[in-house]
This record gives structure tokens, sequence and C-alpha cells, in this order.
């Protein structure tokens, strides 16, 4: 079977892109055969990651929106069947990849499952003094720049919230993604603070210049002080530059991704990675429909 994504808007084709069904959901595809699940997905998401599809994937590599399938219909001429979902007009970022999910939802997730927890947009409580950047953005229309000199240390606090993340395991990944301009960056770090006093803390060394997605695991963080997940209430980013030079560090996105719930009929069925970016701007919907040639001889 092969797939591929079209992606609309204001009645134009914008983008074809064929996909990589997974190993999990060509397993999916012989139990909807054998009457044991009753369809093919129940929605479609996107995201921002770059790496290559491949068949052992379970979720995008940085999903930022997810779109209910709609309409699904056999198309009897050419052999296909049509899935169609509609990202929403107020939707604004670009696209890298797409992807086919058998679930809505991971039902085992409860209150913790897999979600974006930061877009460094404007529209977030970070400092009035906060510098923001949209050329290197890919989840939004912002990402919050960090400037540090030679040989210092910058950061920027967004505070004015209130998340609990106790239910996530040690085993749940955290996501972050961000764009470095040279290679002059000592390391990043993330805290997650319950105050002042008491966060968690995870540093990357020497991050490459250029755009990445990183992927570490909660346990991952070390503690300061007594802090506690059930109450995060403000979120710190800073950035450190080398003796060699000054480096620009642009923020776009922090998510998390329940791993380790694992509910045996959620899982991805298909990817796409798009061969060049597709920006979704807010002039209108974008439909997106999945087709899935069906060969039966």
């Amino acid at each position: 079977m092969i797939g591929e994504y079209k992606f609309i808007q204001n009645g134009k084709i914008l983008y074809i892109q064929k996909n990589l069904i997974t190993t999990k959901g060509i397993q999916h595809i012989y139990r909807l055969l054998a009457s044991q699940v009753t369809k093919i997905g129940e929605v479609i998401s996107v995201g921002v990651g770059t790496t290559s599809a491949n068949v052992a994937d379970s979720s995008l590599e940085f999903e930022t929106a997810k779109a209910r399938i709609t309409v699904s219909s056999p198309d009897f001429v050419d052999g296909k069947v049509v899935f169609k979902a509609t990202l929403p007009q107020d939707f604004l970022g670009v696209i890298r990849e797409a992807g086919i999910w058998s679930l809505e939802n991971n039902a085992n997730s409860g209150n913790y499952e897999s979600r974006t927890l930061v877009t460094f947009d404007q529209d977030e409580d970070w400092p009035s003094n906060a510098e923001w950047q949209s050329a290197n953005a890919r989840i939004g229309t912002d990402a919050l720049r960090i400037s540090p000199a030679t040989s210092a240390t910058e950061n920027s606090t967004l505070t004015g919230i209130y998340v609990d993340l106790l239910g996530y395991s040690d085993a749940d990944q955290f996501k972050v993604a961000f764009w470095v301009s040279s290679a002059y960056c000592a390391n990043i770090k993330l805290k997650f603070m319950t105050d002042v006093s008491n966060y968690y803390t995870y540093t990357l060394a020497t991050p490459s210049a250029g755009y990445h997605i990183v992927s570490f695991d909660k346990a991952d963080f070390v503690a300061t002080g007594n802090p506690t997940w059930a109450a995060i209430t403000s979120i710190d980013v800073a950035a450190t530059a080398t003796a060699g030079g000054a480096v620009n560090v642009d923020f776009d996105g922090i998510r998390i991704e329940d791993t380790d719930s694992l509910n045996p009929n959620f899982y991805l069925v298909s990817r796409a990675v798009l061969s060049s970016p597709l920006v979704k701007d807010t002039s209108a919907p974008m439909d997106i429909e999945y087709t899935l040639d069906v060969n039966i001889t």
C-alpha cells in the first residue's frame, strides 16, 4: 500500500507528499481487514521535524497541531481510500511533517497525555523586555531569542503559570526545539521551577549551529532544593556563550511525550516528511487529505 498527503488551502493544492507506513500501521491495516478495528485513523497531525521517516516511528518528531478526520470515503475509480481533516484558520506555523493516528488520543494517558508546554510566542507571559525573532521560528509566529555575550550567560523566565507534570513518569520524554546561530554556544539550560529556590534543571552542552529538536527523559533533570513536579509555576531558559564569541539562541517550543502509558490500539499509522517546508498562514483553514492506494487483484 502507498499513501500520500495533500495540503489544500482556498481550493488550491499547495503540496503533495508521499508517506511511509509504519510497522504498527501495517499491522493496524491487517487488523482492519480482520474486523478487529473499525477505521484506519481518527486524526491527522502536523509538526516541524525533518528527520527522515522510519517504519519504527511512534510519533512525529515535534507535533504542533492535530485535526480530527471528518470524512473518509472510497474512490472506486482510482482504487483509493481518502481521509480528510482540516487545520483551523487561526493555526499558524511551518509544516515539515505529517502523520495519521489510529485514535484521537491515548486513553491510558489520562490527564498526562502528550502535549506542547511552551511555544515561545508573545502571547505567553514572558518578560516585557524579551527579544522576539520570527526568521527561525517554525512553531507559531515567534521564537524567543537569548543573546549572551562572550563567556556570559543570559536567561528569560516565563511566569504566571501553574503546570502539574507529576503524573508523567521518569521514562516520559521532553522535547525542546531551538535554533543556534554559531558554534559559540557552550550550553543551554531549561529550568522547571516550583519557586526561585526549588527547581529542576536540564543542561544540553555545546549544541552546534542550526535548528535542533532534542529529546531527553524526565529523569535527566537535576533537582535543586525540594521542587515538586505537581506545581511548576515558572519555566526559565538560558544560554551561555563560549570564550570564542557571542551567540544567539532562538527557543521555539517545549513538548512532553507520554511514552510509557501504552494503549495497544493507539499508534502512528503513517508519517511523511515534506521535501521543503510549507507555511500555514491565517488567511483560511487548510484541508489535509490522506489518500491510501488499495490494490486488490
